[in-house]
């Protein structure tokens, strides 16, 4: 697996935090080598100056990860067919060629599913994507899909979303929003943006858009366009700063 990956996983489960001005990505960066120097994780392959890239685990402490996983109810691992089962982890697994795709009872508590099958068939798959209901973290890497699913859009919790080696060509891109006064409210749940654009901003969004700019700790690039040149935004209601760049 590559560097930026358990990275990733490690800051989207919540297992590492923004600590002073250390960066949730360089905490988990520091957890990553750290499992390195203790020999549970190995590099395989390294940059001309010596930074590790790629990491493997060993065979014999991969199979008894998958037990502890499997009897702490953590992860579910299915590698083929594996009957009408209960899904009782709240992260689950598909590994495999041979791996068969059903509705499995539990699903709809799933929040983490990684998707590691080259040969799935993609209308199987939205069955299983349609029994979820809190995945917060779907990895669908590799699988054969050309489009986008559309059970994706009502996965209000989604926070992570791997497409990478998909046959997905391009995906829309959000660069700028308008502000209405019910988006500018709802803004202040998206607390792990890193760059945001508003446009059409009024005197009266003063506020709420202060309070949604406050929670953004990881804000690096904020751009902020009112509604007409005669507009005056104070932004006085914002008593803190996020570490922005530009």
């Amino acid at each position: 697996m590559g560097r930026k990956q358990p990275i990733n996983l490690l800051i989207v489960e919540v297992l590492v935090q923004q600590v002073g001005r250390v960066k949730p990505a360089e905490m988990a960066d520091s957890y990553l080598l750290e499992l390195t120097r203790r020999s549970m994780l190995q590099v395989y392959k390294r940059t001309p100056d010596g930074n590790p890239i790629k990491f493997k685990m060993h065979d014999l402490l991969r199979e008894l990860a998958l037990s502890v996983s499997e009897a702490e109810n953590f992860c579910t691992v299915i590698t083929g067919e594996q009957g009408n089962m209960e899904i009782k982890a709240r992260r689950l697994s598909l590994q495999g060629n041979n791996v068969q795709l059903r509705s499995y009872r539990g699903l709809s508590k799933v929040h983490t599913l990684f998707v590691f099958s080259p040969s799935i068939i993609p209308s199987s798959l939205s069955a299983v994507l349609s029994s979820l209901k809190w995945v917060a973290v779907l990895n669908l890497r590799v699988t054969p899909i050309v489009e986008l699913p559309p059970e994706i859009v009502y996965f209000f919790n989604l926070i992570y979303l791997n497409l990478s080696k998909t046959n997905i060509e391009k995906l829309s891109k959000l660069s700028l929003i308008k502000v209405g006064d019910d988006l500018l409210k709802r803004l202040r749940y998206m607390t792990q943006l890193r760059a945001l654009s508003v446009a059409e901003v009024k005197e009266a969004h003063e506020k709420d858009l202060c309070i949604s700019i406050e929670g953004m700790k990881l804000l690096q690039r904020l751009w902020v366009s009112t509604v007409d040149r005669n507009e005056v935004l104070r932004m006085d209601a914002l008593s803190s700063v996020p570490p922005v760049s530009r």
